[in-house]
């Protein structure tokens, strides 16, 4: 049996899909990746699982201009015959779709970890892509012996209402975090300056310039607390950073920028908050990693954001600043709203001066990470769609 995942860039396989791919291993399954090949290829090869070079543009929003990519996707399969493909993020899933139903491709999933920009652009031109998107989406999704993983409801309901069958769509939360290397440490020290860290790529829609903001406002303020950004640009995608945004928030000493980092497990174990102010997600991996090594969190109220603080619903809301930063506190964390500095800036402070509050939200975080968002589930749950269709595609029923 032939899995063949189809990925933007290996990277984002290796540390969000191989422990999937390593279980169908396991399993039996003859697995490759179809993806922009990096300098994380030799570690997926050493898996035993084999590459196909496919670039994609993943900054385009012009789909004349994503047809060489699609006619790859069509050729490969064509050649390969996998008896499942696994399309991952947007593009993948919406030209993947298009050439397996072209190639008679037995089995497809398709996996959206969020509704990408398209679903916060404020462009006419990219809504109206958007809207052609959903129109693909229920026309390929409804096909028999295809599922739909999505990470949160509220991506699984605009789905739904977009007319996509509720029996093609299953609910997975996140590709999961290895709660064996992601821990809170045996002790984390009371600072008399907390340090608050956001893991992410740098990205308008990631709420980075709210969050430099916030740590200009906080600076001001006096307040206890050093602001962390960690990550790297991503000039492919369109809602990336001007380098000159990061430029300023460096230069003036407000936030700290050490780059991209590949022991974030050590870094959350030296921070006292994760942050996250993400105009929309599917499920933060960051932020999962963060709640299992113990950490408070601070994120909007969005789409998958608000999926891992836990007990918003009854709790009441903290008494807010002033009108402008209104926010809810859950048992691990704080959820703001989205594009609002000020309010980003008044939660983080909150708990930069509450070092017991942050530590019983902590506990709360590795509870939560246990129940829900261990690797394991993710894996079982993903195996167990893989399993579904092939039990599918040999009775011949879809």
């Amino acid at each position: 049996m032939k899995l063949l995942f189809v990925v933007s860039e290996d990277w984002y396989f290796r540390s969000h899909r191989l422990p999937v791919a390593l279980a169908a291993r396991k399993a039996g399954w003859d697995v490759g990746l179809a993806a922009q090949v990096s300098d994380a290829a030799p570690e997926i090869e050493r898996a035993d699982i084999r590459i196909h070079p496919l670039r994609l543009r993943r900054g385009s929003v012009n789909p004349l201009r994503d047809l060489g990519y699609l006619i790859r996707l069509y050729r490969l399969y064509r050649r390969e015959k996998p008896d499942l493909v696994h399309h991952v993020a947007m593009k993948p899933v919406l030209y993947g779709s298009i050439a397996a139903r072209l190639a008679r491709i037995p089995c497809v999933v398709n996996a959206l970890a969020g509704m990408g920009y398209l679903s916060t652009a404020d462009r006419p031109h990219v809504r109206l892509i958007g809207r052609l998107v959903l129109f693909c989406f229920r026309r390929l999704f409804n096909r028999p012996q295809t599922l739909l993983i999505v990470q949160n409801a509220t991506d699984r309901e605009a789905l739904e209402r977009a007319g996509v069958a509720p029996d093609r769509i299953r609910l997975i939360r996140g590709s999961g975090v290895d709660l064996a290397v992601f821990r809170p440490p045996s002790a984390r020290p009371v600072r008399a300056v907390a340090r608050a860290v956001m893991v992410s790529r740098l990205l308008l829609d990631k709420g980075v310039a709210e969050y430099a903001q916030a740590a200009r406002l906080l600076r001001e303020r006096k307040a206890p607390v050093r602001l962390v950004l960690v990550g790297a640009p991503d000039s492919a995608n369109p809602h990336a950073v001007p380098q000159t945004l990061l430029d300023e928030a460096q230069a003036d000493g407000a936030l700290e920028m050490p780059g991209q980092r590949s022991d974030v497990h050590d870094l959350y174990r030296e921070a006292d908050m994760a942050v996250l102010p993400s105009y929309r997600e599917g499920l933060p991996k960051s932020l999962i990693e963060a709640a299992a090594c113990g950490l408070p969190i601070v994120t909007t109220d969005v789409a998958g954001c608000r999926e891992t603080v836990g007990g918003l619903n009854g709790n009441p809301p903290i008494t807010p600043i002033n009108a402008k930063t209104n926010w809810q506190q859950g048992e691990n964390g704080i959820v703001v709203p989205p594009r609002n500095a000020e309010a980003l800036a008044a939660a983080i402070g909150f708990l930069a001066e509450r070092p017991e509050l942050r530590a019983d939200m902590g506990r709360a975080s590795r509870a939560l990470a246990e129940q829900k968002f261990g690797i394991e589930k993710a894996v079982e749950q993903t195996m167990a769609v893989y399993h579904e269709l092939r039990l599918a595609a040999d009775s011949g029923h879809g």
